[in-house]
């Protein structure tokens, strides 16, 4: 069985991936290749990370190139989902205010095709406080 496992959906410029396994460097590169078609000017991406067991370095270089390269066509790169592990390690490498974050997938959805930032919805944010 593989370690990563991935499904992802277009709608119009809203792209949502479930993201099921351990992303390392050894996965990091196919869900990349996997992202990559979706990844069109102005495209919004929800990688819904619930069913992330495991992120390395790596997962989170990819985390912060998506978040880049969609930025820079218009789009965005929004987490749908994360553990309070994964949350409390983007803190702890300060990119919880770069990598955004939702509690679920509609809520990431919205927030990236509004522009808005679930932070500054204090009913959306997945901080801990």
């Amino acid at each position: 069985m593989p370690l990563l496992r991935w499904d992802v959906r277009s709608h119009g410029r809203l792209v949502v991936a479930v993201v099921d396994g351990e992303l390392d460097l050894a996965t990091t590169p196919s869900l990349a290749d996997g992202l990559s078609p979706g990844l069109t000017a102005g495209n919004h991406v929800v990688l819904d990370v619930a069913r992330m067991t495991f992120c390395s370095a790596a997962g989170l270089d990819l985390f912060v190139t998506l978040h880049r390269r969609t930025e820079t066509t218009g789009g965005s790169l929004r987490l749908a989902a994360p553990s309070a592990a994964l949350r409390r390690v983007l803190g702890l490498v300060a990119l919880d205010n770069v990598l955004l974050t939702a509690p679920d997938v509609t809520s990431a959805a919205r927030l990236a095709l509004t522009g808005r930032n679930a932070a500054a919805e204090p009913s959306l944010s997945t901080r801990s406080r």
